[in-house]
């Protein structure tokens, strides 16, 4: 978990963007951004943070559903 960017984001380009100061993680593969994130919350994690990846193996779509994930993609 330390990379400063992926593809063409990097934590500038991504911070110019938001209306507040937050932390920015980096992945070239996740489980699942949403599942990610939710134990960097439970762990503390500050209020605002933005996990970047270039690939999700076991995404987690709306209402339960799957989200597949192509090599590559940039998922927020």
């Amino acid at each position: 978990m330390a990379e400063k960017e992926l593809g063409f984001f990097s934590k500038n380009s991504i911070s110019a963007n938001l209306t507040c100061q937050a932390d920015i993680i980096f992945e070239q593969c996740v489980s699942s951004t949403n599942t990610v994130l939710k134990e960097i919350a439970e762990n503390g994690a500050d209020e605002f943070t933005v996990l970047v990846a270039n690939k999700q193996t076991n995404g987690r779509g709306s209402k339960g559903r799957a989200f597949f994930s192509y090599n590559d993609g940039i998922y927020l």
